[in-house]
């Protein structure tokens, strides 16, 4: 079966250039734009990654961060570890003995290994349709947690996406990635996707070119670095052959890659890759025993498969990342054992390193044996680069700068936590432009009006291989069918819980009129009849087992007619009040249109460019804004938005395809200048400028919360809660607006009842 729903040809136009990192801690993804340069792209609540979890509740389904809440209360239908279960191949430097001795291994729901595609099962209590459990493997948990991911990529649109899995993973456990892949395709109907595998290796491979392929070696010879120096600063001389070693430690997995470095071009050649399971799990399971034996000695033991061992882990992760940083930290663990008994330890750096030593050992005979097969002494490795969240661990770093050499060759240049997904897009770029000469022209990194503002530079000889079906017909039918069941089932129950929602939410805003400015108008008795006999309504068994969301939609047309006919003076009174705030709304919008105009500086390009050219200035402009705006020089960001979003409107006889980018530039600059207005506090400014990217995009998620977020900074709680509404309906499952709309709720029902108390105080 083919792997998506389009062709798996690379090199099509128009194509999309995505990058995933299937991470145990969390999956991110990128895509690379037209001119090389990798935008992270953020989830629905703004996180950078989407923690690989799964969990169910009676017919509800939660993915992500959302399932990963729910790890504790939950446990016995959360699923957490699917990924790093996939590793099927034992080896001398990751024993899974060891680690299930290291109590690692936590598996509260079922789990079963299926003989004939050698895919683990997990059995978990949901229920779909007339089914009170179902099976799930892993190929399906992959699919769903890719489908996800995919998720924040625009409709209608055509992507290669180029998938990063870790080195250790032999074929046969890619090939359960694969399956979910095409599966993931498959669900993603307004999609046409195009998935690719490559090693974790060759994305950090991928990145590290692009970082030095404009500085002409990586060090002087016999001149030291320390590890904070910045790769701009890294001075080059070809005297002697160059070796660079690759560092990546996450969660579960470690990657090694060494190669050999042109100091001419900045190509890096691997010699030798190795990936084994190892990650900052195993030193919190290392700790997690060590504690455990700590209590055992006042009679207390943890059952690691049970909420308590879900704490202790948790507690152990927070103890190392805190001595990542100091020299010694306080282990609490509170209401342990039988009794409730609470207990500190004392966790000293050292002290954490001793009961570390044997995974660090495996851990540094891994990075030896991988040098030595490479035939590359510590004297040849002139840089060692490290990225993934476990070589932030100073005895991790300690290890690299012993088996390297010295720890002025360390270097962490690579974006620690963004390495392997923006190398990932960038192969899915340099092998989508292979055809069209993309090595030639992206070998030109100097920054001028006329050349793209990215220092792009990547190799076309780059590892990917198209994902294939290894599933029989009827287990995938099977598959498919029972995902697109839950995807069916969790839509259903998202309208019938937002009409629910919407009803009780109706009449308890009616209630605050009797309050607010309109009280005199108010037919209290008549219309809390209403609302009391709504309520109990909503709160009585009928409404339990509702199927659909037509029953809720009914009652409330109902139940507003009949309280706007109780109270028809002061609904009338009410709109002529909404219409005159719309209308100064509106002059507003106007007056800081007109200031804004008055802010862009003159330059008087009045030259007719290309569109690309053109389009080129408008991203230099965006991405500089963007650095500065990181630098939390806000100010300066907004005035270089603002003169990206003036040159936009030079754009001269677009076509029907440089329309839409052009659209969508001038959305993205009006957010982001948005997004500078909230970080000073400019509320109606920034509410301007989410209106004029609605306005291009009306359903945008992101600009409806910032909306949110400023009417809510500007008090003005009705209107920051029909807009966080209005982003709800587009996205049911937001987490990040759900929480708002909470929040804003709450200071609407606080200034009410601070209105309520201020005139009982008047006429009492």
């Amino acid at each position: 079966m083919s792997s998506g729903n389009g062709s798996s040809d690379l090199s099509k136009p128009n194509v999309q250039c995505v990058g995933i990192d299937l991470g145990t801690a969390g999956i991110a993804i990128g895509k690379a734009s037209s001119n090389g340069t990798v935008d992270i792209l953020l989830t629905e609540t703004g996180s950078r990654r989407i923690p690989p979890a799964l969990s169910f509740q009676g017919k509800q389904r939660l993915i992500g961060q959302p399932a990963m809440d729910m790890a504790i209360s939950n446990m016995q239908n959360t699923i957490v570890d699917c990924i790093q279960n996939i590793h099927s191949v034992e080896d001398k430097y990751s024993s899974d003995t060891t680690r299930s001795a290291m109590c690692l291994t936590r598996v509260p729901h079922s789990l079963e290994k299926e003989v004939a595609s050698h895919s683990l099962v997990y059995t978990v209590q949901y229920q779909l349709g007339d089914l009170e459990e179902i099976a799930l493997s892993t190929d399906q948990i992959i699919a769903i947690l890719l489908h996800e991911t995919i998720r924040m990529l625009p409709q209608e649109e055509s992507y290669n996406i180029v998938v990063a899995v870790p080195d250790a993973f032999s074929l046969e456990d890619q090939q359960h990635i694969a399956n979910g892949c095409v599966l993931a395709s498959d669900l993603s109907a307004n999609k046409n996707l195009n998935f690719f595998l490559t090693p974790a290796s060759e994305c950090m491979r991928q990145r590290f070119i692009q970082q030095y392929s404009a500085r002409s070696s990586l060090s002087s010879c016999g001149k030291e670095k320390p590890i904070s120096q910045a790769a701009d600063d890294v001075d080059v001389s070809p005297c002697t052959s160059k070796y660079a070693v690759l560092v990546n430690v996450g969660k579960a997995f470690t990657t090694f890659g060494v190669g050999r470095l042109d100091a001419d071009s900045g190509q890096l050649d691997l010699l030798h890759t190795m990936g084994f399971r190892f990650g900052c799990d195993d030193l919190d399971a290392a700790l997690a025993t060590h504690i455990n034996e700590k209590l055992n000695t006042n009679n207390v033991s943890v059952n690691m498969s049970k909420r308590e061992g879900v704490r202790l882990l948790n507690e152990c992760a927070h103890t190392r990342k805190v001595l990542s940083a100091n020299r010694s930290a306080s282990f609490v663990l509170e209401c342990i054992g039988p009794e409730d008994r609470s207990f500190q330890f004392d966790i000293s750096r050292e002290l954490f390193e001793q009961v570390c030593a044997d995974p660090l050992q495996r851990f540094r005979a891994a990075l030896s044996d991988m040098l030595e097969q490479a035939q590359v002494t510590n004297d040849m490795v002139s840089v060692v680069e490290m990225t993934g969240g476990g070589t932030c661990i100073p005895v991790i770093q300690n290890v690299l700068a012993e088996v390297c050499g010295d720890e002025t060759k360390l270097s962490c240049t690579l974006d620690r936590s963004e390495c392997i997904v923006i190398g990932a897009s960038l192969i899915a770029y340099c092998a989508n432009n292979a055809q069209s000469n993309t090595t030639a022209s992206a070998t030109d990194t100097s920054v001028s009006e006329s050349t793209t503002p990215a220092d792009v530079k990547t190799t076309t000889n780059v590892s990917i291989s198209p994902v294939t079906l290894n599933l029989s017909s009827e287990t995938y039918a099977s598959h498919i069918q029972q995902l697109k069941s839950s995807q069916q089932q969790d839509t259903a129950m998202q309208k019938i819980a937002d009409a629910r929602n919407h009803l009780e939410a109706y009449v308890l805003g009616i209630r605050t009129l009797a309050t607010g400015n309109y009280r005199e108008l108010y037919k209290q008795k008549p219309t809390d009849e209403v609302i009391d006999a709504t309520l109990d309504w909503l709160s009585s068994h009928d409404t339990q087992n509702v199927t659909s969301e037509d029953v809720f939609i009914e009652k409330l047309n109902e139940t507003r007619t009949q309280i706007e006919s109780i109270n028809l003076d002061l609904f009338k009174k009410k709109h002529t009040d909404d219409e005159a705030r719309a209308m100064e709304a509106e002059e507003q919008r106007q007056k800081w249109s007109q200031e804004r105009a008055k802010e862009v500086t003159e330059d008087h390009d009045f030259r007719q460019l290309p569109f690309s050219k053109r389009m080129q200035q408008v991203l230099r402009n965006k991405q500089e804004a963007t650095e500065l705006f990181k630098d939390g020089n806000y100010a300066h960001a907004t005035a270089r938005y603002v003169r990206a979003l003036a040159l936009t409107g030079k754009f001269i006889d677009l076509s029907t395809e440089e329309k839409v980018e052009a659209d969508s530039i001038q959305c993205i600059l009006h957010l982001n200048l948005a997004m500078c207005y909230i970080k000073q506090s400019a509320w109606t400014k920034a509410v301007a400028e989410c209106d004029e990217a609605l306005k291009i995009e009306p359903s945008n998620v992101k600009g409806l919360y910032r909306k949110a977020t400023a009417l809510e900074n500007l008090k003005d709680f009705s209107a920051a809660i029909v807009v966080a509404r209005n982003g709800l309906k587009i996205t049911p499952n937001d987490v990040a607006l759900g929480k708002l709309l909470k929040r804003v709720e709450a200071k609407k029902a606080k200034e009410v009842e601070k209105e309520k108390k201020l005139y009982s105080k008047m006429f009492s």
